[in-house]
């Protein structure tokens, strides 16, 4: 028989106390903008927090656009993190139990690069053309277009939505989009999971929003 892990994941916490709510989890996944502004005292304390606060016995930060931090110093943000247990993915693979991961931040370009990790279509295309499966659970920062991605128009990414028909993977979590788009989907054999916390105007309307699922290791 397979073994089986609770996992738990969120995104777009934003400075908030998230880790209050949280169950503890065999697999913590936060799915980026753990952060507001970005600037370096956001990141000492949050990443803190996330090591000490939060009850998994795995943890997973891939950050997202407002985590201005990690892009500007991702060795240093990554030393950080793991010195607090936590795995800082930075659009790479990590397995751990025996489950596949990748993690990517990217998400399109919307700013004209005030905002970190932003991406053109054609940056997109370069990152993503040579990630290669099998991959259990994507985490990506940015939404497939299409998929709870709405703003109210598609704000996903069109390259990574072909990357997931193309990989398959069994899991997609994400977040980004806080517009009502907190929620579960399936299609092209993924359950897809938008885990962003707060609603567009930066206010925790359900505390206890986050996403637990299990997963299964044949």
């Amino acid at each position: 028989m397979g073994k089986t892990f609770d996992i738990a994941a969120i995104s777009d916490t934003h400075c908030f106390d998230y880790y209050t709510f949280l169950p503890k989890s065999d697999i913590f996944i936060s799915a980026g903008d753990l952060l507001s502004y970005g600037t370096e005292k956001e990141y000492i304390k949050h990443i803190r927090l996330m090591g000490e606060k939060v009850e998994a016995t795995h943890k997973i930060y891939v950050p997202g656009n407002h985590d201005k931090f990690v892009e500007k110093h991702p060795l240093l943000a990554t030393q950080m993190a793991t010195d607090y247990g936590i795995n800082l993915v930075l659009h790479d693979y990590l397995e751990i139990e025996g489950i596949k991961f990748f993690g990517s931040p990217y998400v399109n370009e919307f700013t004209n690069g005030y905002w970190a990790f932003e991406r053109t279509n054609s940056e997109m295309h370069n990152h993503w053309l040579n990630v290669e499966g099998p991959i259990d659970i994507l985490i990506t920062h940015s939404p497939p277009y299409g998929i709870l991605d709405a703003c109210p128009n598609h704000e996903g990414s069109k390259v990574i939505l072909e990357k997931v028909k193309e990989l398959q993977p069994k899991i997609h979590i994400f977040g980004h989009i806080h517009t009502n788009a907190f929620g579960q989907a399936e299609a092209f054999g993924t359950k897809f999971y938008n885990v962003a916390w707060l609603n567009d105007k930066y206010e925790i309307i359900q505390a206890k929003q986050f996403q637990t699922f299990t997963y299964t290791v044949d």
